[in-house]
């Protein structure tokens, strides 16, 4: 949920900040030898301010699911299962399994929990 409301303030910051004569939809006229050199380049910076937009979504993003990794970590070395669910975001069979390994022996939970949240993907 935190690194949603981050994505979306930035956003919004990019949109404050950006011109906003670059959204305005501006009548072209074909005859104009300079109207296709204005329009060539409106489009030439929408393209570029997209691309910059896309790059900062993604590696914000994934500075996100680099924090949500070391959280997760953190609790499952205190509490395993804990983990795992913070993870997953969710309880899953992952989370019980962890939860009967950790009531069994700590050891075992704990290194399932690190093997689930180091080797899959994330959700």
């Amino acid at each position: 949920m935190k690194r949603f409301i981050t994505c979306i303030l930035f956003l919004v910051a990019m949109m404050a900040t950006s011109n906003n004569a670059s959204y305005a939809a501006i009548p072209i006229e074909k005859d104009n030898p300079t109207s296709d050199i204005q329009h060539e380049i409106i489009v030439r910076n929408s393209q570029q301010k997209n691309s910059v937009k896309q790059l900062a979504y993604r590696l914000l993003h994934k500075k996100a699911d680099n924090q949500h990794r070391l959280a997760a970590i953190i609790m499952s070395i205190l509490i395993p299962f804990v983990g795992v669910a913070i993870w997953q975001d969710r309880i899953s069979k992952d989370f019980w399994i962890t939860l009967l390994l950790t009531l069994m022996l700590y050891v075992p939970g704990l290194i399932y929990a690190l093997s689930v949240i180091l080797n899959s993907p994330n959700y």
